[in-house]
């Protein structure tokens, strides 16, 4: 996402990251998961759909990107597609 010039790439890496943090907790103590599990499984489960959440809201902006390109930069962007499959399927 960042790659695409996606704004809120940094949003999606935190959210995966607190996903990822609260996972971590729960294995690495299972004493006090054992008490909290409901709860951190909640929050891991929220912060995971959140992520994904924003993951969607990105690919839907690039999925109408290719619309906003002139017509010259589509006929290059074909001409370099055709030059690589050429010489791959060499």
């Amino acid at each position: 996402m960042k790659n695409m010039g996606l704004n809120n790439w940094g949003n999606v890496a935190f959210m995966s990251v607190l996903g990822h943090i609260l996972a971590f907790i729960l294995i690495w103590n299972p004493a006090f998961a054992g008490l909290t599990i409901v709860i951190w499984t909640g929050a891991a489960f929220i912060a995971a759909g959140i992520g994904v959440i924003l993951i969607s809201l990105g690919l839907r902006k690039l999925k109408n990107f290719p619309g906003n390109l002139s017509d010259e930069l589509k006929k290059l962007i074909e001409a370099i597609k055709a030059e690589y499959h050429g010489a791959v399927n060499k």
